[in-house]
């Protein structure tokens, strides 16, 4: 299963915004951009914090690529334990932090610290932003709901002939439209 726990209750509607706007103050207290880099993560491109907690300097180097102007994570480091592998693109205001980003987000600091701050009723509250995600993402049609479980990292089998193209160009596009309708809160969009 995806989880050994239940949630109790749902996302809190601004989970997502909310999360991001408490991170940056964070960060700037903190003087370390790490927390809101992991909360971009988390709330705007829907990556689960035990991915976060692998983005060792190394890794995260080796996974954070380019095709053209547009920036993407291949999840193929990071990814959950038998789930496959994918490629999440990332705004530009990220990906230009995250070539600069000198701290280490495998120290499961930031992670720890942002949940703390996460607006939510639940015990594993940084989860709320998938959660709250998928809630916006349940009104979909059915290929863009496939869509949003590639992006979350779900089960894919079903649409592995959606994203089983050889340009990474038209899963950015593909990610970006569907980032649109689940009402991602990127300001690049």
């Amino acid at each position: 299963g995806e989880a050994k726990w239940v949630a109790k209750n749902p996302a809190r509607k601004r989970v997502r915004r909310d999360l991001l706007e408490r991170a940056e103050q964070l960060s700037q207290n903190k003087n370390d951009e790490g927390y809101s880099i992991a909360a971009k993560l988390a709330s705007k491109f829907l990556i689960r914090d035990e991915e976060i907690n692998k983005m060792s300097p190394k890794k995260l180097k080796k996974a954070l690529r380019k095709d053209g102007d547009d920036y993407y994570l291949d999840m193929s480091e990071f990814k959950k334990f038998k789930t496959d592998d994918r490629f999440v693109w990332i705004d530009k205001d990220l990906g230009v932090s995250l070539e600069s980003f000198t701290g280490d987000l495998s120290k499961k600091k930031y992670v720890t610290e942002i949940a703390k701050i996460t607006p939510s009723d639940n015990v594993k509250k940084l989860t709320d932003t998938r959660r709250r995600a998928q809630t916006i993402g349940a009104k979909l049609d059915g290929g863009d709901f496939r869509k949003l479980n590639y992006l979350l990292g779900h089960e894919i089998s079903k649409i592995q002939e959606i994203y089983n193209v050889n340009d990474i160009a038209s899963v950015i596009k593909s990610q970006k439209e569907l980032h649109k309708k689940i009402k991602s809160p990127i300001s690049e969009l």
